[in-house]
């Protein structure tokens, strides 16, 4: 049996139903890999009995302490044991494991090294500056990047004009609970998706300009879904004692890990709303696509890939409050569109982002490595 091992000492459960667990469990589940993440043990893992059933964990041990270092010492003991390598992120240590299972390998071309690019990252650190990175960038089979517009500037440089690269943004599993949803299902509900209060989201954006809206729209609830911060908690609180209108409007529901009910919950609501400064590429974009939502979203790269595609404009410039709320306004108004958006929306993602066919793209692309 061949083997297919994704490089992320700090995966945690979450990270199974992501990029980083959802690439080698695909490659087990449709091509019957031994896949393993190798990682250090960061808490439990109970994704592993169902979502991601076949996938497994190896926990690194702390030889150093060092991540990387751990990292390479498990390689010069196993490397030879793994036909297919994945790693994220073009950073030094990132570089420094390529290398080492280079050599551990002899540099054999049986050995294939796939490299997953973050679209979250500033366009420059991806360009080699220097003859180690180049020449670790050439012992590297296959290099996919998660946004069109890294895609044709990554192309357009000299360093990435002989390696194979591609485009593969995050995707989903197809299941039994991906039946359409019809707009008939969908209520006045505006849903947030993430780590609730963190700096990179902000979520006190989305807040005031929900304040700002009109009062023929107050039949329309604001959702928050993630773990909260203790500070968002308490500014919630008290911005809605300070707008009374508020009051049973805002609901801070706190972290939902049953997929099952997350899946739900999108599926009563009418529009996503993600307001973060910046992003890669969200897996609550893909949540809220096949589940029949309209998205608005600050502008990043990886937005105008999903959300430009709307039939109403929907990308506003971060923190820009007023622009928000402007938005917020001309969706609410308009179900005849949402409704047009949610039946194109679940098509969108059936026919883009489901990791059947992603994964079919990657594994053809390294079998001709």
């Amino acid at each position: 049996m061949k083997t297919f091992y994704t490089i992320f000492p700090m995966c945690e459960n979450v990270h199974l139903v992501k990029d980083v667990g959802m690439i080698p469990y695909m490659f087990h589940k449709n091509y019957d890999y031994k896949s393993v993440i190798l990682t250090y043990k960061n808490g439990e893992y109970p994704y592993l009995d169902n979502e991601v059933k076949g996938l497994e964990l190896q926990f690194l041990k702390k030889f150093t302490g060092f991540a990387t270092m751990d990292v390479i010492i498990f390689l010069f003991l196993n490397a030879r044991k793994i036909d297919i390598l994945n790693c994220f992120h073009f950073m030094r240590s990132t570089l420094m494991i390529i290398l080492a299972f280079r050599l551990f390998t002899f540099f054999s071309k049986k050995r294939k090294i796939y490299l997953k690019l973050d679209a979250s990252v500033n366009f420059k650190s991806l360009i080699p500056n220097n003859i180690f990175d180049k020449f670790i960038l050439k012992n590297i089979n296959l290099v996919s990047v998660e946004n069109l517009d890294y895609l044709k500037k990554l192309k357009n440089s000299k360093f990435y004009l002989n390696k194979k690269l591609i485009y593969i943004p995050n995707g989903y599993i197809n299941n039994e609970r991906n039946n359409e949803v019809s707009f008939d299902e969908k209520l006045n509900i505006i849903i947030t998706v993430g780590r609730i209060g963190s700096e990179e989201k902000s979520n006190d954006i989305l807040l005031k300009a929900f304040e700002k809206l009109d009062e023929k729209y107050s039949d329309w609830k604001l959702y928050f879904v993630g773990p909260i911060q203790n500070d968002f908690d308490y500014y919630t609180k008290e911005f809605i004692s300070n707008h009374p209108k508020l009051e049973g409007r805002v609901i801070l529901m706190g972290g939902i890990y049953d997929r099952e009910e997350l899946d739900n919950l999108y599926k009563k609501s009418k529009l996503f709303v993600l307001s973060s400064n910046y992003e890669g590429f969200p897996l609550v974009f893909l949540e809220a696509l096949k589940n029949g939502c309209t998205i608005i979203s600050t502008n990043f790269p990886s937005a105008y890939d999903i959300v430009a595609k709307q039939e109403l404009d929907s990308l506003f410039n971060p923190q820009d409050i007023q622009q928000l709320s402007l938005l917020l306004t001309q969706h609410m108004n308009n179900d005849f569109l949402l409704n047009q958006n949610c039946f194109r929306n679940q098509k969108f993602a059936q026919e883009n982002f489901k990791w059947e066919q992603l994964i079919e793209k990657i594994n053809d692309e390294l079998s001709k490595a």
